[in-house]
């Protein structure tokens, strides 16, 4: 389970920061396929850190002797981590759809247009325009 949520928050991270980045043009956002290899090598580099050498061994010694308060301080870290997390992946996705496609010279061209398409309406004779 404890590898299930790494691999949900690790690609929940990755995608906040790679839709920050597309928003400012500073990357373009990778096809599928390109996502999934880069996913996959992040969490197999990230993976295999812990678990070559047993170095998870070490890592749960370490916490094994917590006591209750240390415990209790630790989850609620956790659950903020997870928290920020998720809330920070809904407002970049929610932002970035909500960013119009348009500039303002493409609104300005636009309205532009539409003032001569109105002046070309009103120098037809009365009657010949409803």
């Amino acid at each position: 389970m404890a590898m299930l949520l790494f691999s949900v928050i690790l690609s929940t991270n990755v995608l906040i920061v790679w839709g920050i980045l597309t928003q400012y043009d500073i990357v373009a956002y990778p096809s599928d396929v390109q996502y999934y290899i880069i996913e996959g090598s992040l969490i197999a580099l990230l993976s295999s850190r812990f678990f070559i050498k047993n170095r998870y061994k070490k890592i749960v010694a370490k916490y094994d002797d917590e006591n209750p308060m240390q415990r209790k301080a630790g989850i609620w870290v956790l659950t903020i981590y997870i928290a920020i997390t998720l809330i920070g992946f809904f407002i970049e996705a929610l932002y970035q759809n909500a960013v119009p496609e348009d500039t303002g010279e493409n609104i300005l061209k636009t309205h532009k247009n539409m003032v001569k398409q109105t002046k070309k309406l009103d120098s037809f004779p009365a009657g010949m325009v409803s």
